[in-house]
């Protein structure tokens, strides 16, 4: 039998579910049902009493991991923190490199635009040059041309 079975025989005891003829409580019974009811509470009190003393162990032991918890939160927070502040810092460095990139590319092509501009002068002067001297030889011909034309 389970303890509420127990307790209910030792109600219907003492309460008097007997018959006409036999109106006293028998007491070997009731302490009997008394008896199995403790043999089967003792367990339940002693672990009940063991988790009452080991209460101040688990609540230490509760309080440990949630001082360790709270300590790994706060280095994650803090490492977290540390690398918003890297990123931060590596974001500045890389804006700064990306500025000077542009600065040595616009120099780079104002000295190429300066660099073509010099060859294309060059050019210009050497083709007008070659043009100067085709027109001398064009008029050299041409005078030839009206000096053989005057002898004939």
């Amino acid at each position: 039998m389970d303890i509420e079975n127990l307790c209910e025989a030792l109600e219907r005891e003492l309460n008097g579910s007997r018959g006409f003829v036999n109106n006293k409580v028998d007491l070997a019974e009731c302490r009997r049902l008394i008896q199995e009811i403790r043999s089967r509470l003792v367990p339940f009190i002693g672990s009940v009493n063991k988790m009452v003393e080991g209460r101040g162990a688990i609540l230490a032991n509760a309080d440990g991991v949630a001082k360790n918890v709270l300590k790994a939160a706060e280095e994650r927070a803090a490492h977290m923190v540390g690398n918003s502040e890297i990123v931060r810092n590596a974001e500045i460095a890389g804006r700064k490199i990306i500025d000077e990139a542009y600065k040595q590319c616009d120099a780079l092509v104002l000295k190429t635009k300066d660099g073509l501009d010099e060859i294309l002068g060059k050019a210009e002067d050497i083709l007008c040059d070659t043009l100067n001297k085709i027109r001398q030889c064009r008029y050299s011909v041409k005078s030839m041309i009206i000096q053989t034309g005057k002898d004939i």
